[in-house]
């Protein structure tokens, strides 16, 4: 498996793992997961009802690229989408997705 695709897997699953403490009440939630020697840090603050941020940082560097910027259901949505591009560019240049997930 690449190493480029298992960031952006990862940083899906942080956003997944992120959602459901959040949404089910309104504390925040924190966690740390590593990957080949990467450490990604995660923080979701509840900043309203129904309004949350994440924040990311890898080895001890906040993520300020676009992504930061949008509200908690667009970045939600765009990261799902960067993944299923790279899946499907994955699949068209010869690769499964069986050799990307397995």
């Amino acid at each position: 498996m690449h190493i480029r695709y298992l960031k952006y897997i990862l940083l899906c699953w942080l956003l997944i793992v992120a959602i459901e403490p959040a949404s089910a009440r309104d504390t925040g939630d924190s966690g740390t997961t590593q990957l080949s020697g990467s450490e990604f840090n995660y923080t979701v603050t509840a900043l309203g009802a129904k309004d949350r941020r994440i924040e990311v940082t890898h080895n001890g560097e906040k993520y300020i690229g676009p992504l930061a910027e949008m509200s908690f259901r667009d970045r939600h949505l765009q990261v799902f989408q960067m993944v299923a591009k790279l899946i499907k560019g994955s699949c068209q240049n010869g690769v499964s997705s069986s050799e990307i997930f397995g």
